[in-house]
């Protein structure tokens, strides 16, 4: 009898061999899947019988450290596609360079000024200002919302990719407890163990992945960004949120402390798109509108339109903190405000306050304009408001006064001033005459010209020579003339001649005489009075109102470098933001073919490690079957003996 429990083991082990090499054949294709074979030990030949053979193991060919490596590699490659996918969404989003889109639109703007500069009168060309500002802020919007629709995406995608990690954490601890429960009553494993490795891949694309064995029949534990997820059987899950600060962060499920700065897989990938790289983004393009509407505002609010100057004008509304905590807009520096009476011409200039940022607050500024005689002004619902009183008017004009600010001439001869300051910075010029006589007829009668450092900029002859009421150029677009009478030696006189009536830039923080409303991307458009009326675009600051300086002065700003867009004119700015976009975006394009050939030639390893060659199969199918016709044959002829001797007996 023990040949036939001999043969009967050959035909077992032939029977799961072949068991086995189908199920390889089967699964030649597919993914995850790990080439099995059977090792086969021979059974003891005893005194009493026995021998034959056993499978003593089920083998899975697994290459421990190419699975390790891979589970490495996959989250980056994962992370980086998501990336890549959503950087050229916005690239397109953002338009070429030079042929449409945002750039083209700044463009646009500014040339429209220029060109109104040109014919500052043209009904036609201040419509076209107007709107090429309106569509140029459109195209900030446009951006602003697409950038936070792709952010409100990015949101929802990580609520479904922590769903959907957390399902396979739950499948993997599932998994977990069937091959512990096969494996404590002997089970052949293999089969569990290669669906939960294919689980375990797909979370690694999910996010960063480190999967330990536990020691305990096989099972492993998972842990991720430093997080124990799946130990053995138990789950720890996982929970995202929106924080206040606009990013999104992970939680252990009811920790309630949330990570914003990790990194692997999908869902690294998105929240590094929307904490890091999106945000940066939306920054910059916040800081390039915020910068064109505080530029452009800041010149607007010292001109006039044609109906010269106000009567009141209002802002818009204001927080009533210090200017430093809610903009920063405003900087220190002085203003100046003009109050003209109409009935007699007669203008008076007043320097009104001196603004500290970290001090003075909107109602400051508006308690100093209303001690400025036949000028009134008070807060309203958060608005300033400026109104003058009956038979006068006021503007912010940089206008240069046709007459000294100050004067200890002595003399008869009077000083008279025009033109259009073009420095960069406010100055106080001092005039002091040397010599004493008459003007056009004395010798040696000068006129010496100092800045606000004591330094000379000028020594104009008003003595013999002199054409009495000739201006006489001093600098930066100044002239003086002197009508004829007598000077006499060390009178004096001075002259205010402002770049900027406001160097603080608080008048335009507070949305007195705009042209653009808003402080960023999303919020930026033109003034509902200007789109309404065009006429009030603010095209003059000279002393007669007949100039269209103001225009041009806006115009010009196009090829301004600005200290706040790192020394850059605001198109350049752009084409470095949109340049830079492109930039890293092809950088990871090229990251992510190196990673994409880096985990070709892992599963091609892996491939030669763990895969089926169905040739290779058929080989063991055939030699399996022929071991099972041998067996077989074995025991029929056991058989026949034994009919034989029962025959005999």
């Amino acid at each position: 009898m023990a040949n036939f429990s001999i043969g009967l083991t050959g035909l077992n082990v032939a029977q799961k061999a072949i068991e086995i090499v189908g199920t390889n054949i089967t699964n030649a294709s597919t993914e995850g899947y790990h080439r099995q074979d059977i090792r086969v030990s021979p059974l003891p030949l005893g005194l009493n019988g026995g021998g034959g053979a056993e499978i003593t193991e089920y083998r899975r060919h697994i290459d421990q450290l190419l699975v390790m490596e891979l589970l490495r590699q996959r989250p980056q490659q994962t992370q980086i596609d998501q990336e890549i996918s959503t950087l050229r969404a916005l690239e397109a989003a953002l338009g070429n360079i030079d042929d449409f889109g945002l750039g083209t639109e700044i463009g646009n703007f500014f040339n429209s000024l220029s060109e109104l500069a040109g014919q500052p009168n043209s009904q036609a060309h201040m419509e076209q200002a107007a709107w090429a500002g309106e569509s140029m802020a459109s195209g900030f919007r446009n951006i602003a919302k697409f950038i936070s629709e792709l952010q409100t995406s990015i949101g929802r995608q990580a609520e479904g990719t922590i769903t959907e990690i957390n399902k396979l954490l739950e499948t993997i601890a599932e998994y977990n407890s069937k091959i512990h429960d096969s494996s404590a009553t002997g089970g052949n494993t293999n089969m569990l163990e290669d669906h939960r490795d294919t689980e375990i891949a797909k979370l690694s694309e999910l996010m960063e992945v480190r999967a330990t064995t536990s020691g305990d029949y096989g099972m492993v534990n998972i842990e991720a960004w430093g997080m124990p997820l799946v130990t053995t059987t138990s789950t720890n899950l996982l929970e995202t949120s929106t924080l206040e600060d606009n990013k999104i962060g992970i939680s252990p499920a009811g920790a309630n402390y949330f990570y914003t700065d990790l990194s692997g897989g999908k869902m690294g990938g998105l929240m590094n798109l929307r904490n890091n790289i999106l945000s940066t983004i939306q920054e910059k393009f916040d800081t390039l509108a915020q910068n064109v509407i505080d530029t452009v505002n800041q010149i607007h609010v010292q001109g006039v339109n044609a109906q010269g100057p106000f009567s009141e004008l209002t802002g818009w509304e204001n927080s009533s903190d210090v200017f430093s905590e809610w903009t920063d807009s405003v900087s220190a520096g002085d203003v100046f405000i003009r109050v003209t009476n109409t009935s007699t011409g007669a203008v008076t200039r007043s320097n009104v306050i001196t603004i500290d940022p970290d001090t003075h607050t909107i109602q400051d500024v508006a308690n100093a304009l209303d001690s400025v005689a036949n000028l009134n002004a008070s807060i309203n619902s958060g608005k300033l408001q400026i109104y003058a009183d009956n038979g006068y008017k006021f503007d912010f004009l940089p206008a240069i006064s046709t007459s000294p600010d100050s004067s200890t001439i002595t003399g008869t001869a009077e000083p008279a001033f025009t033109g259009v300051y073009s420095g960069s910075v406010n100055q106080t010029y001092t005039f002091t005459v040397a010599g004493t006589g008459d003007v056009s007829n004395s010798t040696d009668l000068y006129v010496q010209v100092t800045d606000g450092d004591g330094n000379m900029v000028a020594n104009l002859n008003v003595g013999e020579g002199y054409p009495a009421g000739d201006p006489l150029e001093i600098e930066h677009g100044i002239f003086m003339s002197i009508n004829p009478g007598s000077l006499n030696d060390g009178d004096t006189f001075t002259l205010d001649a402002l770049a900027s009536s406001d160097d603080s830039g608080v008048i335009a923080a507070l949305g007195i005489n705009t042209f653009f409303e808003g402080n960023d991307a999303d919020s930026i458009k033109v003034a509902t009075r200007i789109i309404s009326n065009p006429s009030l675009i603010a095209a003059s600051i000279g002393p007669e109102l007949t100039d269209s300086r103001n225009l041009q002065r806006m115009a010009d700003l196009a090829d301004t470098a600005q200290s706040e867009l790192g020394s850059k004119n605001p198109n350049d700015y752009f084409r470095q933001l949109l340049t830079g976009i492109g930039q890293d975006l092809s950088a990871k394009v090229s990251r992510e073919q190196a990673l994409r050939t880096v985990r070709e030639q892992l599963l091609n390893q892996r491939d030669y490690a763990s895969g089926v060659d169905v040739n290779e199969e058929a080989a063991k199918l055939l030699m399996f079957e022929h071991m099972f016709q041998a067996v077989s044959k074995f025991i029929s002829t056991q058989q026949q003996i034994f009919k034989e001797l029962m025959t005999l007996i």
